[in-house]
Order: structure tokens, then sequence, then C-alpha cells
């Protein structure tokens, strides 16, 4: 065997010399241009998983009437690595008759193998369709990213590898390689002359010529006004923190560039220490030393410079950095201290949430229904008086909304307020078979993680209304804010530590982003009765103008800010761009 392997290696061209086949060949365009002006049967594109269109991909979702965005939404197109989807272009909004979306999988850990690999695919593709040529932009070439060099070499490699693979009769013929920057187009024809020239990809008979295509007349697509609402209003930058084996990897998704994932070698020990003082803390001071301490501990120190373009900033977390204060964190000098939670309008989520099948919402509209549910549990030692109050207290905040909105929405108030009114058959009832916009839940929350679909909303100490019962025909509110306690009460009598009821609270949050719920604010830990009342005022008096979730959500933060730790309690998991309301 080492001998046969040895000769092949000595002698490369010598199965090329018998092989009685013909090369295949193929003709690529180097074009230049915009993706939405190439005429060509397909024009192919990547995105990451989970993450909204950017850079080209924009471009083309834009000209489609936000299709691919509102695609991802409902689940109904992917992005792990390698998956191909086809989107047909109905009404001419493009040059293309079609769009080939190519999933790059999870952002940070593209590489120059992954590359091949997709474009192998979208040569399987297209050539299964019968399809003599296609476009494509220079996919995985963004900043952060692979150089140009190794982009080109890996497309081209992987896609005339799969041109060895196909019938013949179905081999795809031409390639346009479109790029919209005259810098980096004199670049890519540069790099492809050479590969050509230096036969770098082997087996193939390979021509090259230029074009410039212009930007098409007369026809202008005007986007629907539902799909104006639903495209965000800025880029939200994305870093992803997840366990590794000696402490956490983190990588990061920015409007202009993507950054690897690289490690950073932490101990539990401190990190939990962290945790606790900035819970347990009382003044300003306090939380701002080891809020400090949370940033340059544990996050990298080149990826600040990230955090100070002002955009907001989204968390991805796994159940074991889910459990830190993250909102608390802070940088910057004494003057210009920047809180995570107050001032990048921190929002959370799962990797679950970057596939997961969504569930069905109301529409935005003129109208909205809300249900509340105060101290629903009958047993003695459950009973919450602050929660009972914040019930009622919230209600009242609705109202007031309810009656200075009346002439511009018809706003809907259901209550169900102490064990009296919370007969959980009755409360499944009004859930299961009624549509609401908001739920707002006070009361005990409980987390199995044994059996997380077991979690969820605790009426007694032998009933609990777990996510999949409440929301099980995936008719799901559009938010769901649950002050949910993880009290001592229904733990043995002890206390948890900060990170543990963070991470119930994460494992309970995500048990409903199982169910198809988009947004949910919940607590990590117990809260201030007044100051918990006053962040309900304010978020909801935003959210009910029409405010962004994550700017409604900062700016109540910021109102208890001097309450204690109350205002770093407060966790959103979902879509910091998400409306409850039109914007008024």
């Amino acid at each position: 065997m080492e001998q046969d392997a040895a000769s092949q290696t000595k002698d490369p061209k010598s199965k090329q010399e018998s092989d009685p086949r013909p090369k295949p060949k193929l003709q690529i365009v180097a074009t230049r241009g915009s993706i939405t002006d190439v005429k060509a049967p397909v024009v192919a594109i990547g995105g990451y998983k989970g993450i909204a269109p950017a850079g080209a991909l924009k471009s083309l979702d834009d000209a489609l009437q936000q299709w691919i965005t509102r695609a991802g939404d409902h689940g109904m197109i992917g992005g792990d690595l390698g998956e191909v989807f086809f989107v047909p272009v109905m009404h001419k909004e493009i040059a293309a008759s079609s769009v080939l979306l190519a999933g790059m999988g999870e952002y940070g850990k593209f590489n120059y193998h992954d590359l091949c690999y997709l474009a192998m695919n979208m040569c399987y593709a297209v050539s299964a369709l019968k399809l003599d040529s296609f476009a494509s932009v220079l996919i995985g070439s963004g900043e952060g990213n692979l150089e140009i060099e190794e982009a080109v070499k890996g497309l081209l490699s992987g896609f005339c590898d799969a041109l060895h693979h196909v019938d013949p009769k179905e081999r795809v013929k031409g390639f346009r390689l479109v790029e919209y920057d005259k810098d980096r187009y004199a670049k890519i024809v540069s790099i492809l002359k050479q590969l050509i020239s230096k036969e770098i990809i082997e087996n193939i008979d390979i021509t090259l010529t230029e074009e410039t295509v212009r930007a098409r007349k007369g026809k202008r697509v005007v986007v629907p006004a539902t799909s104006r609402q639903r495209t965000p209003s800025a880029f939200v930058n994305r870093i992803t923190i997840e366990r590794a084996q000696k402490g956490y990897s983190f990588s990061a998704l920015t409007n202009s560039a993507v950054v690897p994932v690289r490690e950073v070698n932490v101990r539990p020990f401190f990190t939990e220490g962290i945790a606790a003082e900035l819970k347990e803390g009382t003044s300003a001071e306090s939380h701002e030393r080891f809020g400090l301490l949370l940033h340059k501990y544990i996050f990298p120190e080149d990826f600040e410079r990230m955090l100070d373009d002002g955009k907001s900033l989204t968390l991805i977390v796994d159940k074991d950095t889910a459990a830190l204060p993250w909102e608390m964190a802070c940088y910057g000098t004494k003057r210009s201290r920047t809180y995570f939670g107050t001032d990048l309008r921190l929002t959370r989520q799962f990797r679950t949430m970057l596939s997961g099948a969504p569930g069905i919402a109301p529409p935005i509209n003129k109208s909205l229904r809300i249900l509340v549910i105060a101290d629903p549990a009958s047993d003695p030692d459950l009973r919450l008086d602050g929660a009972h109050r914040e019930g009622q207290e919230v209600v009242k905040i609705l109202q007031e909304h309810q009656e200075r909105l009346r002439n511009q929405i018809d706003i809907e108030i259901v209550s169900r307020i102490g064990p009296d009114e919370c007969n959980p058959v009755k409360i499944l009832e009004l859930v299961l078979n009624y549509t609401w916009d908001i739920v707002h839940y006070s009361g005990h929350g409980i987390f199995n993680e044994d059996e997380p679909n077991d979690s969820g909303w605790v009426f007694s100490h032998k009933v609990t209304l777990s996510a999949s019962e409440i929301f099980r025909a995936r008719q799901v509110p559009r938010l769901v804010f649950s002050n949910a306690c993880f009290s001592a009460a229904l733990n043995g009598g002890t206390e948890l530590p900060a990170e543990e009821t963070n991470r119930k609270l994460a494992g309970l949050a995500e048990a409903f982003f199982e169910r198809g719920v988009q947004n949910y604010i919940g607590t990590g830990w117990a809260v201030d009765d007044a100051a918990a009342v006053q962040f309900a005022q304010v978020f909801y008096q935003r959210a009910m103008n029409g405010e962004l979730l994550g700017d409604a959500l900062a700016e109540a933060r910021q109102t208890i800010f001097d309450s204690g730790s109350t205002w770093g309690a407060y966790q959103h998991y979902g879509q910091s761009n998400a409306r409850i309301v039109e914007e008024s």
C-alpha cells in the first residue's frame, strides 16, 4: 500500500494521461456589478444560521420584499452548513430567475474546508436541475472570514470537484463570479488568472472572461408596509459565549466583520463569586466594581472595540454561560462607563433559537390582548404577597395605557390574580382557547433539569403548568413577561446561589422557546417588589408606544438602576428589534 501511494505521488499525471475521458470544461465569467442585476438561471449566496440578511444577501432580500427574512422567521429555511434552498423569482424583482441560499453554519466557525463542501453542494443542486450555468458572489470572503485568495480557491475547488461526480450530461458549463467593489473585483480577476495559468485547479479545462453589468432600468420594487415593519431598524452585534474545556469560547459577528472562535481560561470559583457579588450588592459603586470585573476577567480584550459602535448587543449563550448576569457587565472609563444592560440594550438568545420552529404569534396591528396571571399558588407556603401586588399594579398600568391609547389601539386586558381566580384548568382553557399578544406572569417558577418539558409555572406543590401545556398548539403570544421566582420553598428550604437561579431562568426561558415563543422576559433572582412595579411601569409605557423591546427594557433598567440589584435581574431572551405594537 505504501509503495502504491508513493508511486502515485511521484507521478501525478499518470492517472490523468491514462484516463480516456475528456476533462470537464468550465467557462468562468468574472462579473463586476450588483448580484441583483446579473441575469442568470440561478444566483447563489451564502448566509449564516439564524442571522438576519446582511451585505449582498440583504440586497437580494430587499429586492424580494424581505421574503428571505420572513421565511427565516417562520422556520421555512435553515442555515446549517451545506443546506441549500431555492427561492423562485416570480415577478422579475431581480435579473436572475431564482436564488440559491447556501447555509454557512454558525458564524465564527466557517473555514476553507467548509467552503469547499458548500461549493460542492451548490454545484450538485444546480446540476440536478439540469441548468448549464449559474452565478455566485464570493462566499465567505467578508472581513474576518477567509482571505480573498483562499475564498476564490475554496469556491472553485469544491465546485470543480463536484463536476467530476455528476452525470456529464448534467454538468454546469458556465459560472459567473460576481463582485461589486472595484478593488476586490480586480484582485479576484488577478487570482483567477493565476489559478488558471498554474493549473492549480486540476483536471478541469477552465477559460476566463470578464464583464461589467449595469444597473437595471425601469423596474423599482416598492416594499409593502407589512414587509417594512418586519425589517430590523438596525444591525445587532452578536457575540457567542459557550462553555469550553477550561473556560469559555467566544466568537462574534458585527456589521462589518466575523471574529473567529477564541477561548478564555476562567475558573468557576471566580465566575460564581462575581455573580454572587453582583446579585447581593446594594450600591451602584459595588455593581460598578464587579461589573468591571465580570467584563475584564471573562471578555477577550479585543472584543471591547466591537461594542463601541453604539449598536445593540445580542449574546448567544448555552446553559452554562447563561448563568452569569451579563446585563451588569460594564467597561470604559469612569466618565463614560458603558453597561451591557442599559447602554448596549443587551438581549440574549439560545443556540436552539437559531433553528427552532417558531410559533404563530398574532400580527402587529391595532389591537392588543393581554393576559395577567399573578400569585396563583394555593398552598400557604407558596403565597407571594409581592407577586399579588405586582399583578394588581400591572393591571392598573395597562388600564392607564388602555385609556390613553383608546383612539389608537384596541386593548383588552384579562386578569387572574390570587389562587381563587387561578384554577389551573381554567387558566389552561384561557391560554389555549384564545389568542394573546402578551402574557404577564408573576409567581413561582420551576425548572426541571431532568425533564425540561415539565418546567413551567407553579400553581401548587402538585400542579405545574408547563410550557408545553401552556402553548401546546404553537399559538403563542408575541411576548411572555415572566417574573417567576425560584424560591427556597420549592428547593427544600435551601436558598439558591446567583448562578443557579440564572441557570434555572435560562432553562425555563428555553422551554418556552421550544414552544415557539420569540420574546421572553424573566428575572434571574428575587427582585425588590417596589422596583419590580416601577420597572413594569416604564417598560410597558415605552413598549406600548411602539418602541423596540431592547430600548424599552434599557430605559426600564436605567429607571431602577439605583434600587439595588433588581435592574440587573431582568433578562430578555429574544429579539431586541421586536415590537409589540406598531411604532407611533
